[in-house]
């Protein structure tokens, strides 16, 4: 008897493990990669008042378009004077990568 529940538990803990579980596929829609710097470098200096414009390269790796309705929004650090939020200026489809702000 003992040996015949020991049995059943070793095929139920075998069947239980062995089970595959699906893996959740279904893509992000709105999901953003940052790609890189191109102009003002983490820690670049300047003279104290000076005007910058800092540009970045961004990649839309969700799976929906971003739209003009869109908005590039501040979300932490020192703005510098700068907006809080910015419309794109452009769509960007999704796997396409832009510039940001827009050349």
């Amino acid at each position: 008897m003992f040996r015949r529940k020991l049995l059943s538990m070793v095929l139920l803990v075998g069947m239980l493990f062995g089970q595959s579980v699906p893996h959740a596929s279904a893509a992000v829609c709105d999901q953003a990669q940052f790609i890189s710097d191109l102009t003002a470098p983490d820690g670049a200096a300047f003279s104290s008042g000076a005007q910058f414009t800092k540009t970045w390269r961004f990649m839309n790796n969700g799976a929906c378009a971003w739209t003009t309705s869109y908005n590039i929004v501040f979300v932490g650090g020192d703005a510098m004077s700068a907006p809080s939020s910015v419309k794109l200026p452009v769509d960007v489809q999704p796997g396409k990568w832009q510039i940001f702000p827009s050349t």
